[in-house]
C-alpha cells in the first residue's frame, strides 16, 4: 500500500516503541515486535492508517454513495476519485507512473482485506477491465502497467475513466 505506512513520519513511532528506536526495521516488523497477537496488531494499524488521513482531511477509501468513515460526510464516486487522478497523478500517486497506478488499486482492492474494511464498490470493474485489456493486447495483466509507465491516465481511459 502506497502511502503512510512509507512515511518514517509514520513507522518511526511504531520502531520506538519496540525500545530500540534505531533498528532498521518499519512498522510490520514493529508491530510484531509490539504485540503478541495479530488481531491486535492489525487493529491498532488500521487505526493508525484512519487518523493519519483523517489528520490530513481526506478518506483514502471512498464508498460510493456512502459517508465517509473519518467526516460522516457524502463520499465522492471511485470514478470522480480516479478521474481527478488522471488529471494529475503525480498529486496523488507521488509521481505519473503507471506502476504507482497498480500498487494504488491493489492497495485499495486487497489492502481493505487485511484492514477488514468493506470492499470499495466499483473498484473490482476497474482493475478487471484494465487488466483484460493489458491481457489482450500484452499477453500480460500487468504488463501494460509497464509499458505504459508514465501515462496512469492512458490506462484508466481504458475503462472509461476520463480526466474531470
Amino acid at each position: 500500500i502506497f502511502g503512510p505506512l512509507n512515511d518514517a513520519e509514520f513507522y518511526s513511532p511504531l520502531v520506538a516503541r519496540t525500545g530500540n528506536p534505531d533498528l532498521t526495521i518499519r512498522w510490520a516488523s514493529a508491530l510484531e515486535l509490539v504485540h503478541f497477537s495479530m488481531a491486535d496488531a492489525m487493529s491498532e494499524l488500521s487505526s493508525l492508517i484512519a487518523n493519519w488521513f483523517d489528520e490530513r482531511g481526506f478518506d483514502p477509501l471512498p464508498s460510493v454513495g456512502g459517508a465517509s468513515r473519518t467526516t460522516g460526510a457524502p463520499n465522492e464516486t471511485l470514478r470522480s476519485v480516479l478521474a481527478r487522478l488522471a488529471r494529475r497523478p503525480g498529486m496523488v500517486l507521488g509521481e505519473a507512473s503507471s506502476w504507482r497506478l497498480h500498487c494504488y488499486l491493489a492497495g485499495v482492492d486487497r489492502g481493505g482485506d487485511w484492514l477488514l474494511l468493506p470492499p470499495v464498490a466499483g473498484l473490482r470493474e476497474t482493475v478487471d477491465g484494465i487488466a483484460a485489456h493489458s491481457r489482450d493486447s500484452y499477453g500480460s495483466s500487468f504488463g501494460a502497467y509497464r509499458i505504459y509507465s508514465q501515462s496512469p491516465a492512458d490506462l484508466l481511459a481504458w475503462v472509461g475513466i476520463n480526466p474531470e
